[in-house]
């Protein structure tokens, strides 16, 4: 008669941590179509607002009906899944359409963030990076990009606080802001500008890595680009901006580094130069002396 006080506080707690286990697993969905839908709100988790249908989950051999031409360019970049639902007011007078990517890797769901993103837009204070133009916002945590479409009567704050509710989900702490970003001269500088160039299929497994942000130069606004420790030659790299119609006008040599300048005929002109193993690009330049003067700062404040 004893030993049975002592064996229920065991037993108890053995009964306890069965039944926190169960909960804890049927809280985390196995399957992964189910673990996407999770991740936006619940059907009557937005004030005012509520899921119509169902949330739907496109992969990568089915998204293709949802993004249309605009496939391709997420499926060279890593794309994964996208969750969607559209949440409404029960007299039709204001929605949120909430779209949520997953890529494989955190680089890839800046590539296509970035791709898009808009540096007039009104800049929040989320992880890791988020804004509001017009009707939208969209946002970059990790592997994931998402965006909030309104209509109707709908607060910014709302916008906000849909996000937040997303965000708070994900147990991904990797950053996908790339430490290369910190290369970038800070002068002139477009703040939320920087990006990174997608793949693209012609070329998938050898399009150089570039990045790139925008700045003004006196007069122009250009984009500078660079690559680090280019194990490729400089007229190869120019390809990807002077594209397959593209010619190579003329070679330099400027100081301590070779250059060349060539045209895109639809995007205009281009100054590509390599200094070691780095490569440095403008483009959208009017004045090539502009051109070559944030080359050469970059140069000189490119770690060495």
């Amino acid at each position: 008669m004893t030993r049975i006080p002592r064996l229920f506080p065991a037993f108890a707690l053995l009964i306890s941590a069965l039944i926190l286990s169960a909960c804890s697993s049927s809280s985390t969905p196995k399957d992964p179509m189910d673990a996407m839908r999770v991740l936006l709100p619940g059907r009557t988790a937005l004030s005012g607002l509520t899921l119509k249908d169902s949330a739907i989950v496109y992969e990568r051999n089915t998204v293709w009906d949802y993004l249309g031409q605009y496939a391709e360019t997420y499926l060279n970049n890593g794309f994964d899944k996208l969750s969607t639902g559209t949440y409404v007011s029960t007299d039709n007078s204001k929605s949120l359409k909430v779209d949520l990517m997953l890529f494989q890797e955190p680089i890839d769901a800046f590539t296509m963030y970035a791709l898009r993103r808009n540096p007039a837009g009104k800049f929040l204070d989320m992880p890791e990076d988020a804004y509001i133009v017009g009707d939208t916002l969209a946002f970059l945590n990790g592997k994931y990009v998402g965006k909030i479409q309104r209509s109707g009567n709908v607060a910014d704050d709302d916008l906000l606080k849909t996000a937040k509710l997303i965000i708070d989900k994900f147990t991904d702490t990797l950053s996908a802001i790339p430490r290369l970003l910190a290369v970038f001269p800070a002068e002139g500088k477009v703040q939320h500008s920087e990006l990174k160039l997608p793949r693209t299929q012609d070329r998938f497994d050898e399009t150089p890595e570039f990045y790139g942000c925008q700045y003004v130069v006196n007069a122009d606004t250009v984009t500078l680009y660079f690559m680090l420790n280019s194990q490729i030659g400089i007229s190869i790299a120019t390809e990807s901006f002077l594209g397959k119609e593209g010619k190579i006008d003329e070679w330099l040599m400027e100081g301590q580094f070779q250059s060349l300048t060539g045209t895109h005929p639809g995007h205009g002109p281009v100054f590509c130069a390599q200094q070691g193993g780095t490569l440095a690009v403008v483009t959208g330049y009017s004045d090539s002396q502009n051109a070559r003067a944030l080359v050469e700062r970059f140069f000189q404040d490119v770690p060495k």
